[in-house]
């Protein structure tokens, strides 16, 4: 997992810099949450673990954008930031403390003089105190690592206590996982209500006119290769090199977004294992997938967040027919992109892959 941990860390620095010269939070804004709940499984083997409710501290630092980048103008002006959390996972004995450190960005969806509320979406590394051992913590069957991908989604609603202090209060969501390259990970799913505090250093924004962005296109064709690593089909087993293959056609449809559709063909060597998990038998030439997606793409700048739903129309396998991919994409220039995904079915990661693109049109 540690050459994920380092590969996500370049994309938490690529969030920042976005090719842009502008000093970050130079009037920011400073946040305390509290956030209590409960991890969710459907698993009685997972619940056992549970012995407490989930609680955990954010500490983030947020900048209002201002509208001097295009993308900044097409989204809304958002709010964009770095946050902290730190807790009890809700299992004291088996999984102990979480932590997580994630850059984020906050939409606002309606705001007046007094009240704002948003939806803030993040992604990073997180942290698990006791993973699964087997020797020490067998019955830990949710996360296999102590470093993993973390994702969080927040909705909150503001209001103006004072001029620069306000009180928020919110519904959250947080996935812990890694990508089923160590397993156990079934993942941690944690959602939560939140409470908590703004500081405001300066209210004072001063509006920019917004750069024109000269990598837009209105239609484009790319060609994307992965690579990853997935370990199948028991605990302690082999790790296999996965690798995909996509070519996306997409349409921009405004500054913010825009449209894909593609095929994608992934090479799997874990697909020979039998079913059954009966490791001598294995079945041949079922090492190839293929499939066909349509997606959305948010775009912020240089960098953006790929979403794409696909079905699968050869060699599904033991699989559910749909596939789901999330991920992040930087484009480097023109002609070149890299990027970061996770691979799911129905929710459940199947592999994290890290790819480069190659624009054809």
């Amino acid at each position: 997992m540690r050459q994920w941990c380092g590969l996500l860390v370049c994309f938490l620095v690529l969030t920042f810099s976005n090719a842009h010269t502008q000093p970050l939070f130079k009037k920011p804004s400073i946040t305390t949450r509290f956030f209590y709940g409960s991890f969710l499984t459907r698993l009685p083997k997972a619940a056992y673990l549970r012995d407490s409710y989930s609680y955990f501290g954010e500490v983030s630092v947020q900048q209002q954008t201002d509208g001097r980048y295009a993308w900044q103008t097409a989204n809304g002006l958002p709010q964009i930031g770095v946050a902290f959390h730190f807790g009890n996972t809700g299992s004291r004995q088996y999984m102990g403390n979480m932590a997580a450190l994630f850059p984020f960005v906050n939409w606002r969806l309606y705001e007046t003089q007094n009240f704002r509320t948003g939806i803030r979406a993040g992604v990073g590394l997180g942290w698990v105190q006791k993973p699964y051992d087997k020797l020490t913590n067998h019955k830990q069957v949710l996360i296999g690592t102590h470093a993993n991908a973390y994702i969080n989604f927040l909705w909150e609603a503001e209001f103006k206590l004072f001029s620069n202090l306000h009180i928020n209060a919110g519904l959250s969501f947080s996935h812990l996982s890694n990508g089923s390259s160590t397993l156990p990970n079934l993942g941690l799913n944690i959602p939560s209500l939140a409470i908590g505090l703004r500081y405001n250093i300066s209210n004072k924004v001063l509006l920019q006119k917004p750069e024109p962005d000269s990598l837009q296109k209105r239609n484009s064709l790319l060609l994307l290769t992965s690579l990853g690593l997935k370990q199948a089909p028991w605990i302690d087993g082999k790790r296999y090199l996965v690798n995909t293959m996509q070519l996306e056609w997409s349409r921009t449809l405004h500054r913010s977004g825009r449209y894909s559709a593609g095929v994608a063909l992934f090479y799997n060597p874990s697909l020979e294992i039998n079913p059954a998990g009966i490791l001598d038998q294995k079945q041949s030439g079922k090492n190839l997938q293929a499939g066909v997606f349509i997606g959305y793409e948010h775009l912020l700048g240089r960098l953006s967040v790929p979403v794409q739903l696909g079905v699968y129309v050869y060699n599904h396998n033991i699989y559910p027919t749909l596939f789901q991919e999330l991920g992040l994409r930087y484009r480097i220039n023109q002609q070149w992109s890299v990027q970061l995904a996770m691979k799911a079915h129905t929710g459940r990661a199947d592999f994290i892959h890290l790819g480069v693109g190659y624009q054809l049109k």
